[in-house]
């Protein structure tokens, strides 16, 4: 039977995923921010804001970062709590939401046709903006 202290991450391994999932956030939210409310206006219509382009890219490396240090958590973290019966709910939850990201995110990279990148589009904003409350929750539950 694993220990509790198996469970607990180290201090620095925590503090990286907390920053991967802040730089995540809020590069995610100015992407949306930028898409979709600070558009550029010229003779031609609508235009993209020049940062949106930039802010995508920082989403991009911040969640390279964050699926690296997510995958050193399947040995020991998940399956170390899933085998101690702690925060089952929470975490299958948190669990299931980062994998309709990833599934969304290829979608959003790799997929031609339009129609499917533009709902991929909408379900990973969606997962993402859920992300956030499912990370705290997540920890909260963990830690009582």
């Amino acid at each position: 039977m694993p220990r509790l202290e198996t469970i607990r991450l180290e201090k620095w391994h925590r503090y990286l995923l907390y920053l991967a999932s802040l730089g995540l956030m809020v590069t995610g939210i100015a992407w949306l921010w930028f898409h979709y409310f600070d558009r550029l206006e010229d003779e031609y219509g609508s235009m993209p804001h020049p940062l949106e382009y930039v802010v995508l890219q920082w989403h991009g490396v911040w969640a390279f970062l964050f699926i690296f240090l997510f995958g050193s958590l399947l040995n020991g973290h998940m399956r170390q709590a899933w085998a101690l019966g702690r925060n089952r709910i929470a975490g299958s939850l948190l669990l299931t939401n980062l994998l309709i990201l990833t599934v969304t995110a290829c979608l959003l990279y790799y997929a031609s046709h339009e129609m499917l990148r533009d709902y991929a589009s909408v379900v990973h904003w969606l997962a993402g903006l859920l992300a956030g409350v499912c990370l705290p929750l997540h920890i909260m539950l963990g830690r009582k």
